[in-house]
């Protein structure tokens, strides 16, 4: 419990690192949520009919539930100060959301679902591109912090 206690104080003491894990952390939980309503209200993110509000034990049950594993793991890494880690969990969880909006484009314009592509869509690519953004660019989105967090430690992630 101490551990768990100096780890986030460590993590509160550099607040620009702090912000720049709350972003990540943030679009991930986004699109986890995009990927998690279907269960909750038996449409699918992109507006089609294929429905897995009924299909609980399936592969993409797993897809969501690994997802989520991803971001608590995330955190823990954070929290373990473990840098290199938590960028390469980040990358997966980027990885793994490109492939799920991809295979979703693709059960609907190849499959046979009658389902359009609709807003739930749109807000999923652009939290995707978001993703991706803050992986590739992430001095770009520091010096962003950077001007916006005023404190006296320097920016370490």
């Amino acid at each position: 419990m101490n551990n768990l206690k100096a780890s986030f104080e460590n993590l509160f003491k550099n607040k620009k690192r702090f912000v720049l894990v709350i972003v990540h952390l943030g679009l991930a939980f986004l699109f986890w949520i995009g990927m998690f309503l279907p269960f909750l209200v038996g449409e699918t993110i992109i507006n089609g009919h294929v429905s897995l509000a009924f299909m609980f034990v399936n592969l993409r049950t797993m897809v969501v539930l690994v997802y989520f594993v991803m971001l608590l793991l995330y955190t823990y890494t954070v929290l373990a100060s473990s840098e290199k880690n938590a960028k390469s969990l980040f990358l997966l969880q980027a990885i793994i959301s490109s492939m799920i909006l991809f295979w979703g484009v693709f059960v609907v314009q190849i499959g046979d679902t009658g389902g359009k592509l609709g807003v739930g869509f749109l807000l999923e690519f652009i939290l995707l591109g978001l993703i991706w953004f803050t992986y590739i660019k992430e001095n770009m989105v520091n010096t962003l912090i950077d001007k916006y967090v005023k404190t006296e430690n320097p920016t370490t992630v």
